[in-house]
């Protein structure tokens, strides 16, 4: 009878040690076995939460709510459950398998190679130890073309006055090529190079480049991150730009065409640079992106601090919507700024769109770190773009943009630092993009 009472005792202490009714827990664990197995995930997770928050709460229940984040692509949050899940059986393979991946998945390359150095060797599974994740990560190609047909500056004012430059460009075309891979050490290397070309183009012929009927620029590009905590990253960047002006010198008749007139072609040559820092942190729901840089495009300098926030409502890409922009002061030419704000979702499995909208009136900036400059003597005061990108197999993927905007083209006095005459040009472009992911 003693004994009895003791066992007894013994199950009611550990029934409040785990606040774990034991008349009901067989009926759950049983009820959430069948929920998984079934694939309704809606109601196991529905059943585990009420489980947890009454304080029930052990391995199987862990690895089964994992799995279904997991199988709807919510990465942060089956990481959550897996690492729990290790607390009750810390030499389970498959819960580390699972975060491995987990990570993989959700873009964090770096995150893994920390987390698979962590975990002794005995409890790799061949897949975690196979996985290749050094090495060459993506390359892309990218081309792109604007045009406008909008009245052009009167150059007649530019051609009067030596202290007046302008621009007025008929139309552009680029091509970018990009490659990415990550070290053992975790230092995430990007480098691009890009080629800029625009035409039409015509300068005060006492400016250093003269008056141009064509403008070529090539940049080079490169951006260094380094992973020093888990969602943390920290990253040094900088862009070169070399670029020059097929240029005309001689008498002008006071119009376009007379910049023509008894005239020699000469080319000129500039050097751009830009340098910077940034820092991001990926949260469940959101990833924060801010940096900072200094350059000096066409010859003035500019300081500028830039930042972004992308939400994920459901942890992934199903969903998501970008908001942030850029402030900046250029010594010469004073301050500016632009916003972005962009909503993208998955309209079907291996097609995504993306949708956004760009205001303000920055002069001689860069964007996305730094990677795009923008070194046209005019403001672009809107632009609104539409992006499709959809996966072609094998780790291809296909990126097709449109894009509208308006921008303010001017005439700039050098001796005042002011504009004088602006005038609204309208331009519409496309790009397309092709990636390989290795």
């Amino acid at each position: 009878m003693r004994t009895f009472i003791a066992i007894i005792g013994l199950l009611i202490i550990g029934n409040c040690l785990n606040a774990q009714p034991i008349g009901n827990f067989a009926k759950f664990d049983q009820q959430s076995y069948q929920y998984y197995l079934a694939g309704n995930y809606k109601e196991l997770n529905k059943l585990g939460k009420q489980m947890i928050d009454s304080g029930t709460d052990y391995y199987y229940l862990r690895m089964r709510l994992g799995i279904s984040a997991f199988n709807r692509q919510r990465y942060a949050t089956a990481i959550e459950h897996f690492k729990k899940a290790l607390t009750f059986n810390n030499s389970d393979t498959l819960a580390h398998e699972y975060i491995f991946f987990g990570y993989i998945y959700s873009g964090r390359n770096a995150d893994a190679l920390s987390y698979r150095e962590k975990i002794a060797t005995k409890l790799q599974s061949a897949n975690v130890r196979k996985y290749e994740l050094t090495g060459l990560k993506i390359l892309s190609a990218k081309a792109d073309y604007t045009a406008n047909n909008s009245p052009k500056v009167n150059y007649a004012l530019v051609a009067s006055n030596q202290d007046y430059i302008a621009e007025n460009i008929d139309y552009t075309y680029g091509l970018n090529i990009k490659t990415s891979w990550l070290k053992e050490s975790k230092w995430s290397k990007t480098l691009s190079y890009n080629y800029f070309s625009k035409s039409g183009v015509t300068y005060n012929e006492y400016f250093p480049l003269g008056t141009s009927s064509d403008f070529s620029q090539h940049q080079l590009y490169y951006k260094a991150v380094k992973n020093f905590y888990e969602g943390f990253e920290l990253s040094f960047f900088g862009s070169a730009a070399f670029f020059s002006g097929t240029s005309t010198y001689g008498i002008s008749t006071g119009n376009q065409q007379g910049f023509q007139q008894n005239s020699s072609l000469i080319k000129k040559l500039a050097f751009d640079y830009l340098a910077g820092v940034g820092f991001a942190k990926r949260e469940k729901y959101f990833r924060l992106d801010l940096n900072a840089s200094y350059s000096n495009l066409v010859g003035f300098n500019q300081i500028r601090g830039e930042g972004y926030i992308t939400i994920f409502p459901f942890e992934n890409a199903k969903l998501y919507s970008i908001h942030g922009g850029l402030f900046q002061y250029d010594l010469t030419l004073g301050s500016g700024y632009n916003t972005t704000n962009a909503i993208g979702l998955k309209v079907f499995k291996p097609t995504g769109v993306e949708l956004g909208v760009n205001f303000g009136n920055a002069m001689l900036s860069a964007r996305n770190s730094g990677e795009m400059l923008i070194n046209s003597l005019s403001q672009t005061k809107w632009s609104a773009y539409g992006n499709i990108n959809t996966s072609l197999g094998k780790g291809f993927y296909l990126n097709l943009t449109g894009f509208m905007s308006e921008t303010s083209e001017f005439i700039w006095d050098i001796r005042t630092s002011s504009i004088i005459n602006p005038n609204p040009i309208q331009y519409i472009g496309v790009n397309f993009q092709l990636i390989k992911y290795f």
